[in-house]
This record gives structure tokens, C-alpha cells and sequence, in this order.
């Protein structure tokens, strides 16, 4: 008398949850890791498009933008809004501007609060003065080296 059964043991089903288990303790740090690196990368490229702007106006119209509805105007709306970076300040007058923003649930340990800016002046110089972002020593946090590596 021969019995055919078939299926899987207990012990080959506690391999297969044991296997599957290792790999998403390995994919979901990553995967987080992943989305903070993009959400960081967001503040740099808002920086970009304000710098873009106003250099625009400055070869345009001769002059710079200086209330964010002008600056919206030029750029079809902009108006910094991000679900990680917050429009902290847009001061200045015609002849400098400066434009800041404030990360805020980034995650992977970028501390909320971390501020990029950056100045132009009707000269068309661009600074990006020295905030909390650049001085911090956390990795994700330096990921925002295409702005920090213009910090003078």
C-alpha cells in the first residue's frame, strides 16, 4: 500500500517565511533610504527654477522679481510648494533677492527645520549662502551637495 501524498512540509514552509522575511529586512531600509534621497533632491531643484527665473528677468526686463507673484507669473505658478520643502522666505528689494526653504518630513534622518537659500543680485551674481543643511554632517542631509557645493 503506497500512499501519494502531496504538498509541502512545515519545515519547507518555515524556510520559504524565513527567506522572504530576510529579503524585506533588506528592502524596505533601502527603499526608504531611496525616498528620502528624493525628497532631499527636491529643495535643490526649486533653488534651480528661482535662479533660472530671475536670471531670466534680469537678461529680459533688466531687473529682478521681486514679490513671489511675480516670480509665479514667470514660471508658469511658481510658488515653491513642495510637500517636503517649505517656502520660508522670499526678502529683498531690486537689487538682491534672497530665497529660502525649510525641509520638513524628509525622513531618513534629515532633521526637519534643514534651510537652503539662495541670493541674486541685479549684477546677476548668485550666492548660496552657509544654513543649516550644508553644515550638517548627515549623510542624506549631503546629499544636497548641488547646492552646498556652491556655498562659498
Amino acid at each position: 500500500m503506497t500512499l501519494n501524498k502531496k504538498g509541502f512540509t512545515l519545515i519547507e514552509l518555515m524556510v520559504v517565511i524565513v527567506i522572504i522575511g530576510v529579503l524585506a529586512s533588506l528592502a524596505i531600509p533601502r527603499f526608504s533610504q531611496v525616498s528620502a534621497r528624493s525628497k532631499a533632491a527636491e529643495g535643490p531643484r526649486l533653488l534651480s527654477m528661482f535662479e533660472s527665473a530671475q536670471l531670466t528677468a534680469l537678461a529680459d526686463n533688466g531687473t529682478l522679481l521681486t514679490t513671489k507673484a511675480l516670480l509665479g507669473a514667470a514660471i508658469g505658478g511658481f510658488d515653491a510648494k513642495s510637500e517636503w520643502w517649505t517656502s520660508g522666505e522670499f526678502t529683498g528689494n531690486a537689487s538682491a533677492i534672497t530665497f529660502s526653504l525649510n525641509s520638513k518630513g524628509i525622513g531618513g534622518g534629515v532633521a526637519d527645520g534643514a534651510i537652503l537659500d539662495i541670493m541674486v543680485t541685479s549684477d546677476g551674481v548668485v550666492t548660496y549662502p552657509t544654513k543649516t543643511a550644508c553644515a550638517s554632517t548627515h549623510k542624506l542631509e549631503a546629499l544636497i551637495k548641488a547646492h552646498c557645493a556652491k556655498v562659498r
